[in-house]
């Protein structure tokens, strides 16, 4: 949408007069810009001129250009000065003003998906031109921005939405045709090819009519090719998607050829994306086949092009290009398009500071890393593998817990940038607190954009010093440095695992055929549905056979093994495979007899945790203890007294909470590094944020928890059932209370698989604890070192060990049901 530059005259005569005189300038204004304009000097400039309103057009068109969310909330704060300092009768001004302002709205949401303000700015733009009753430009100005306002809502809108949404449009864009002159139509832009597309697919114009319609909007843009060339692509859209004859599809492909090469950034960005699809049509029909690389190379230029567009079209080019190259069933094409869509992911999610609509977007690319990593690995680039495995893991934990690295904090520091440092804290802070709903803000601009466009020009200034990750595997490698990270997957036609260390050479790959996406999606639903012993022995038996033999192979000896589960891998406790073996002590063969197994989201979060645990490994532990026994819990309350004996025999500031509510639970934990929880736990896979930890007055939820004010921790232990489940829609994204909790700035989290004993688990965590409080191991050594004891020891040597927690009736313990439950996340 254009942007008015002066509001001065006093008659709307006069305003009519000035608009169409300077129709023109105002046209080429942001092509000047583009071409190369510094843009840094003109808000310079705008600034000492002390123009208002000149400086919240140039800040708009600046964030467009260079992504800098904080220019819209500066440019929303000017504009509402401006408009109050006007006089209450100068009314073309007071219009102008809500034009602009309702300009920014539409940059904002293009950027960030936000409507936060959108309504209340177009309402203002309604009651400004109710004013002007005379000025049917200024009427069909207003219906323009309310048909782009309908239209901005129509990615996220289900079937019946949208047809409201294009039927409302519809009239809008009607009552412009209506209002408007051919100066202001060539104006506002692509009025008739808006509507002949819309008409078009909502049934209401034949391809013909909706054509003919895109002629009339040639007509009246007249000869000069940048204003023709919007038209044309909606023109050779409709012409594609009604195409039954070759000569129609060449004909599109004309027209997105001759809107590539002489429209504008926006226009050429929707000319490249149609001019793909089109050359794509064409090979398919017969219409024109061209060779695969040049359809390959068409894609490319419309996903580089859509890099400065939307975050759904975006993702939307990456997924039809990929879907094109695997049709081909060549690597040299399936490669590169893989390796487009993983490099989407985080260019479309970045903006989003609104996590409903960030998981949006992240459904939109589920299970596409690990088919992505399998790609990669065909084309002889284990490198790229783990590169895409890494962008397409963890991507809104990666990015909140990034936030809090105190590697940045550190290397600012270092560098003597404390002022710096000290920003970037309290900016990633008050962005934490606004997430949580902690901040307030006005009726155009949200306290969570605020806290996002200031946080976003802190880490500008903090990137612009080299500080920040780059995503290679250069920055993936030093979170292998206490062990070998193994990325594990299962893609359509086969698994696969790459082991990463922390030398000079390259990840080395392990084929898992039999490993595939829809064996392991069955026996994920096998195992929700049934965990009980025999169920969780055979998948052990199961994740054996399916490879996990073949990874322990090529596993050293003593190693701590860090396990990223890609996909619907994440569901599975993959440490837990096993086989029977009658000449080993406790009558099975497992993965964990000669390594130690941790999991972790991202290399990058795991980082964090280690940051995180290294900060804290000299203080004094303060360790709180819950408990809330039942009926059927009748060994919680002597595990939580265990565990406070042997954390006090070390000297740890310890706070028990034998009968634990939420209210006390939630006060007391952030004043504490170590958390110990011992109740019962119930996950809720496809209501993740459901899921809890039920204490004497009730449950609290993962959503409860994320409540809590961010802060550091050492640890968290959830000794209650299936603790560790993630939600389904998004395993990638490890939604669940350890993710949850990783979240919140914990280090580590110790959670279980499957319901379990709890007489068992007692005993497990007292060895856990005691190895973890004595300091002879790190909480990923003292668990594996625990669960061995627990399968390896007879049961009269465990009584000894803990009698208060070992009397009566034990299974035998070699089973993977009672040792295998429990893992470590993070560090």
């Amino acid at each position: 949408m254009p942007l008015l530059r002066h509001y001065r005259p006093a008659s709307i005569a006069a305003h009519r007069r000035l608009r169409r005189r300077n129709a023109r300038d105002r046209l080429r204004e942001p092509h000047r810009a583009a071409a190369g304009a510094d843009l840094d000097a003109t808000v310079a400039e705008a600034r000492e001129r002390g123009d208002k309103l000149a400086l919240a057009r140039v800040l708009v068109h600046r964030s467009s250009f260079l992504d800098r969310p904080d220019d819209l909330v500066e440019a929303t704060d000017l504009l509402r000065a401006a408009a109050g300092e006007l006089p209450a009768d100068d009314l073309v001004r007071l219009f102008g003003v809500a034009f602009d302002l309702v300009t920014l709205m539409q940059a904002k949401y293009a950027r960030s998906d936000d409507l936060a303000g959108y309504t209340a700015a177009l309402d203002t733009l309604q009651t400004a031109v109710a004013r002007l009753p005379g000025d049917t430009e200024a009427h069909a100005m207003t219906a323009h921005a309310s048909a782009e306002y309908l239209l901005a809502q129509l990615s996220t809108a289900d079937e019946p939405a949208a047809e409201a949404l294009i039927r409302d449009a519809l009239w809008q864009l009607d009552h412009v045709l209506y209002l408007a002159g051919p100066a202001l139509l060539r104006e506002l832009g692509n009025v008739h090819g808006t509507r002949a597309e819309l008409a078009f697919h909502a049934g209401q114009l034949t391809a013909r009519e909706a054509v003919d319609l895109c002629r009339a909007g040639l007509r009246v843009a007249g000869w000069r090719p940048a204003r023709r060339a919007p038209v044309q692509v909606s023109q050779a859209s409709v012409l594609l998607a009604a195409a039954t004859r070759q000569f129609e599809v060449r004909w599109a492909v004309r027209l997105f050829r001759r809107a590539a090469r002489h429209g504008g950034p926006k226009t050429r960005l929707d000319a490249l994306t149609g001019l793909a699809r089109a050359i794509t049509a064409a090979d398919l029909s017969g219409a024109r086949p061209r060779p695969a690389h040049r359809i390959a190379a068409a894609w490319e230029r419309a996903w580089r092009a859509n890099r400065a567009g939307t975050s759904d079209r975006l993702l939307q080019v990456s997924d039809e290009w990929v879907t094109w190259a695997e049709s081909t069933g060549e690597v040299r094409f399936g490669a590169p398009a893989h390796r487009a869509m993983m490099a989407a992911v985080p260019l479309a999610t970045g903006p989003q500071y609104q996590s409903r609509t960030r998981d949006r977007l992240l459904a939109r690319v589920r299970d596409r890393a690990a088919e992505a990593g399998w790609w990669l690995l065909r084309a002889g680039d284990p490198a790229g593998a783990v590169v895409a495995l890494e962008l397409g893991r963890a991507v809104a934990l990666r990015e909140i817990t990034g936030r809090d690295d105190p590697a940045v904090e550190s290397a600012l520091r270092a560098a003597g940038h404390d002022d710096l440092a000290g920003r970037y804290r309290a900016a990633a802070r008050q962005l934490a607190r606004a997430e949580r709903g902690w901040a307030h803000g006005d009726e155009f601009t949200s306290g969570l954009h605020r806290a996002a466009a200031a946080f976003d020009a802190v880490r500008r200034e903090v990137d612009g010093l080299g500080l920040t990750d780059a995503g290679d595997l250069a920055r993936i490698r030093p979170a292998a440095a206490e062990g070998p990270l193994v990325y594990l997957a299962a893609a359509r036609a086969g698994g696969y695992a790459l082991i990463v260390r922390d030398d000079d050479g390259e990840p080395v790959p392990v084929d898992l055929p039999e490993l595939t996406a829809d064996a392991v999606r069955h026996q994920a639903g096998l195992l929700e549905d049934d965990d009980d012993p025999r169920r969780v022995e055979r998948l052990a038996r199961w994740l054996w056979r399916h490879g996990m033999r073949e990874l322990d192979g090529h596993l050293g000896d003593g190693e701590l093994v860090t396990i990223v589960a890609v996909g619907l891998l994440g569901l599975l406790p993959v440490h837990a495979a096993a086989i029977e073996d009658p000449l080993t002590a406790y009558g099975w063969r497992a993965l964990t007899d000669r390594n130690d197994f941790r999991y972790a989201p991202s290399a990058r979060v795991l980082r964090i945790a280690q940051a995180r645990a290294a900060g804290l490994a000299s203080a004094r532990p303060a360790v709180l203890a819950v408990a809330a026994a039942t009926s059927e819990l009748v060994n919680v309350g002597p595990e939580v007294d265990v565990v406070a004996r042997l954390w006090r025999d070390r000297a740890a500031a310890v706070t028990v909470l034998p009968r634990a509510t939420g209210d006390a639970v939630l006060d007391q934990l952030p004043r504490h590094s170590v958390w110990h929880f011992a109740c019962h736990g119930q996950a809720a896979p496809d209501r993740i944020l459901d899921s809890r930890l039920l204490l004497a007055d009730g449950p609290v939820t993962l959503r409860d928890l994320l409540r809590l004010p961010p802060g550091r921790g050492r640890l968290a232990v959830l000794s209650s059932c299936e603790s560790h489940r993630i939600g389904h829609e998004l395993p990638d994204e490890m939604i669940g209370l350890p993710g949850g909790l990783l979240q919140l700035g914990l280090a580590g989290v110790v959670a279980a698989h499957w319901g379990v004993n709890d007489r068992v688990t007692a005993l497990l965590m007292a060895r856990f604890h005691d190895l973890l409080a004595a300091g002879a191991a790190s909480p990923a050594r003292a668990l594996a070192e625990a669960q061995r004891w627990l399968r390896g020891t007879a049961r009269p040597e465990l009584r000894a060990a803990y009698p208060e927690l070992a009397a009566g009736h034990l299974p035998r313990l070699g089973s993977p049901y009672f040792w295998a439950a429990f893992t470590l996340t993070g560090a």
